[in-house]
């Protein structure tokens, strides 16, 4: 679909059929005063205003229902990440052909030990997550924006805005939902084991006229994640050609302000339109690289060119190293975090998690308790940065 049938299809339901319009109607002459002199002829009527070109109908589909009562979400409590109560779970994905058997994050060995830990004390994880936790529900006023890039493909970025959305899901009491902005093949709605459905191509249109404007239309129309994530898949690759460079940041504004926090996944690189647009506007962003020298070397230079490029970048971003190795990667973690410093304003190492490095659809319950600990300790940064305020993030933990 070109890109002029995208913009068509936005402005033409904003205009209208052409012949839907009424015409206008004449005001009448104004009376002039006995001793006013005549007034002058009118001029010249304006000719009509040309209709705008009408691109492809919009697809049709089942009504959207009525906007109905919403239950008040309860209050998210701390531990591993709990899945809300919110209907019925919409069914995951069926596993790729490809897909072995899912591991868990920590071993065997690992859980027991953590086991026996927890019944004489509590662990230096579990104290870590309850600060976390506090930190990642901190009330906003408006919806914030967090976009998660990367430098190149691969790096794990998609799982990492995966795993944003379904902390700020399971943990805060707002809505939240996860955006695929990446136009060419976008892996965010396979981690999160989303169905193949209605996409960013099919919603933004209606969105961006109005015709979709209801927080809970816009529930029911966007799918949901069994943990209470709502997620907006990319575009298949036969509509993303239609799809403006603005198109993912127009809709992001929009949906936004019926979420507390939206997580919108970019696509690889950091010069594209799309991207660029998308950094310049969001509240925070996560640049998201490999844990070994040359990731952190890119990301150095990229940290760089968006700083010189973007006002005030460096102090709403947070620099994300991922661990792909279960060995040591050869890489001065301590050296790292001082290179990118000058240039973020955090650095977080996820380490390696079995579960997943396997590429499959991420599954909550089956996380290293490490990554579950440190995938919060990121949300809550991030949440931070976003803040207008930061101070009242301090006063929540």
């Amino acid at each position: 679909m070109p890109e002029q049938h995208w913009r068509a299809r936005v402005l033409g339901d904003i205009a209208g059929p052409a012949e839907a319009v009424p015409p206008p109607v004449p005001a009448p002459a104004p009376v002039p005063a006995p001793s006013a002199p005549p007034t002058a002829p009118p001029g010249p009527a304006y000719p009509p205003r040309a209709a705008y070109p009408s691109g492809p109908a919009y697809p049709s589909g089942p009504a959207y229902p009525p906007p109905g009562p919403r239950p008040a979400p309860a209050p998210a409590p701390a531990g591993p990440l709990p899945t809300p109560r919110r209907g019925p779970a919409p069914e995951l994905a069926p596993a790729h052909p490809a897909a072995g058997r899912v591991r868990h994050g920590d071993s065997a060995s690992r859980r027991a030990t953590a086991a026996v830990r927890r019944m004489v004390g509590t662990p230096a994880e579990d104290r870590a997550l309850v600060s976390a936790v506090a930190g990642v529900q901190v009330p906003v006023t408006t919806g914030r924006r967090i976009a998660v890039v990367s430098a190149r493909g691969g790096s794990g970025k998609s799982t990492v805005a995966a795993l944003l959305g379904l902390v700020y899901a399971a943990r805060r009491r707002d809505r939240a939902l996860a955006l695929d902005a990446e136009l060419n093949l976008g892996s965010l709605a396979w981690r999160l084991g989303i169905p193949p459905g209605v996409t960013l191509a099919d919603v933004g249109p209606p969105v961006l006229t109005g015709r979709l404007a209801a927080g809970d239309q816009i529930e029911r129309a966007v799918p949901r994640h069994p943990g209470g994530l709502w997620v907006l898949p990319g575009p298949p690759p036969e509509s993303a050609a239609g799809i403006p460079p603005t198109g993912p940041l127009e809709c992001a504004r929009v949906l936004s302000r019926h979420f507390g926090v939206t997580v919108i996944d970019c696509g690889a690189g950091l010069s594209s339109r799309t991207n660029l647009a998308v950094l310049a506007d969001a509240h925070a962003v996560l640049l998201v690289t490999h844990a070994t020298i040359d990731g952190v070397r890119s990301l150095e230079l990229g940290l760089r060119q968006l700083g010189a490029s973007l006002d005030g970048f460096g102090g709403r971003a947070v620099a994300v190293l991922v661990s792909m190795n279960p060995r040591t990667e050869g890489l001065d973690l301590t050296a790292a975090q001082a290179a990118l410093a000058p240039y973020a304003a955090d650095v977080i190492r996820l380490p390696y998690d079995r579960h997943l490095a396997a590429g499959g659809s991420i599954q909550p319950d089956q996380l290293a308790a490490t990554s579950t600990v440190l995938a919060t300790v990121l949300a809550a940064a991030a949440l931070r940065l976003s803040l207008p305020d930061r101070s009242q993030w301090q006063r929540a933990r």
